[in-house]
């Protein structure tokens, strides 16, 4: 079952990377003592948050080296 494992690994994988990324963005937005305050709808605050997420993930994941 050799596919088997390498799909695991890939999974604890994408896991451990998924925990690092929220760390991280833990670290940075604990650090913050800046409020903005915008006039925003809340499906554009949505997106922007989805985009700093979906920037935040591919920044760790290139850091880590896999792509």
């Amino acid at each position: 079952m050799p596919g088997m494992v390498g799909r695991t690994k890939e999974r604890l994988y994408a896991l451990v990377l998924a925990i690092v990324a929220l760390f991280v963005l833990w670290f940075i937005l604990s650090r913050l003592r800046i409020i903005v305050v915008a006039f925003l709808p809340w499906w554009m605050l949505a997106l922007l948050f989805l985009a700093v997420g979906v920037v935040l993930f591919l920044a760790v994941d290139r850091l880590m080296g896999r792509s």
